[in-house]
């Protein structure tokens, strides 16, 4: 069995279909105004279905609706021949080949079930609130993070307006560069104390 790993980011929304564009017409979209307002207003007005919109109108994921999320995502890839066990605390997951055996194929069907069962929407920003609860700017302890990971030179920060992140700053591999930025991302604090 191969197993693929993906981390989950809020940053982009896939383009909705016409018919769930035909829905969201219908819905108009709450006033958030709590610390994750934008996040959930992006992530209402791309949600698939209603069901989906019903969980982000309160700005509150809970347990139960992550649950559910992960539920629909695991049957969604199961019936298409991809395993599945959860998401990771930091939204990442795996999933593994039962009968698909391509990998770009594994990736469009991951991809799809991703997008129909609310995951863009509901699974990262849920991790991103356990985390971060009043969306403050962790940028520096995320850099202090990865230094201490060392993965990246002490001189490492983190610049929003750099499109590559590390920008060839890595003391070891990218992939493990990378590992270590979602592990920092989900517990900047706690993380790489030893």
């Amino acid at each position: 069995m191969v197993c693929c790993i993906t981390a989950l980011t809020s940053c982009s929304q896939p383009t909705p279909s016409s018919e769930t564009s035909q829905a969201k017409e219908t819905t108009e979209t709450p006033k958030f105004s709590g610390p994750w307002a934008e996040e959930f207003r992006q992530a209402f007005e791309s949600a698939p279905t209603d069901e989906i919109r019903e969980y982000l109108r309160n700005e509150e994921i809970t347990e139960v609706e992550k649950q559910a999320v992960t539920e629909a995502f695991r049957n969604c890839l199961t019936s298409q021949g991809l395993t599945f066990d959860d998401f990771n605390n930091d939204g990442s997951f795996g999933f593994g080949f039962a009968s698909v055996t391509d990998p770009d194929k594994a990736n469009l069907i991951t991809n799809e079930c991703q997008a129909s069962t609310g995951v863009d929407q509901v699974i990262s920003l849920y991790f991103h609130i356990q985390g971060n609860p009043g969306n403050k700017d962790l940028s520096e302890e995320i850099a202090a993070c990865m230094i201490r990971s060392k993965t990246v030179p002490p001189e490492f920060t983190i610049d929003p307006s750099k499109s590559d992140l590390f920008a060839g700053l890595f003391l070891k591999d990218e992939v493990q560069a990378w590992a270590a930025y979602n592990t920092c991302t989900a517990d900047p604090i706690g993380s790489f104390n030893d």
